[in-house]
This record gives structure tokens, C-alpha cells and sequence, in this order.
């Protein structure tokens, strides 16, 4: 089972949300290759049409977190990859 997380919230663009059929307040899975977290969703105009924000604040639950989503991968530098992962967004019912 995939732990749903209150304080941690994913946001996309308003016509990305249309196009998935999803609206603001919706229940998502948000899942990639390495996981899922469920989370409330919210639309934020500002955002690129294609983007999808998980905003992590630092005193988020460790149940479950974003960075769950994103597994080990690291750039040259030694950093984490935040950018460029294909996801899976859908809502729960």
C-alpha cells in the first residue's frame, strides 16, 4: 500500500490538469520507475505546461516522501536527479 501524505501536495499547470481530466483537491498517484506517493493536487498557473511540482517541506513525514520517486540517480557532480523524469499521474478514487 502507498501511504497518503497530507503536508506534501503535487501541483500542475491548469491545462495539464485538464488534459489528464484532473482537478484541483483530486487524490493523485504520482509514480516513476523507482515508486509512488499519493498526494492532493493542486493547480498553479505559473508552472510550465509539461512541469509537475511536489513541493517537500522539511518537516515532511519519512513514510513516504518525493524523493522516493526519484531513486539513486546522480549527475557528474555527485547530486541528485530532481529534473527530467517521466512520471505517471493518475487519480484515485
Amino acid at each position: 500500500p502507498v501511504e497518503t501524505i497530507e503536508q506534501v501536495f503535487a501541483s500542475l499547470h491548469p491545462l495539464a490538469a485538464r488534459k489528464l481530466r484532473l482537478k484541483g483537491g483530486d487524490q493523485v498517484r504520482v509514480s516513476t520507475e523507482f515508486g509512488a506517493i499519493c498526494l492532493p493536487l493542486t493547480l498553479q498557473p505559473g508552472l510550465h505546461p509539461e512541469a509537475l511540482a511536489i513541493p517537500w517541506p522539511m518537516n515532511a513525514p519519512t513514510i513516504t516522501r518525493p524523493l522516493d520517486l526519484i531513486g539513486q540517480a546522480q549527475n557528474v557532480s555527485g547530486g541528485m536527479v530532481f529534473a527530467g523524469l517521466g512520471v505517471r499521474i493518475e487519480r484515485i478514487d
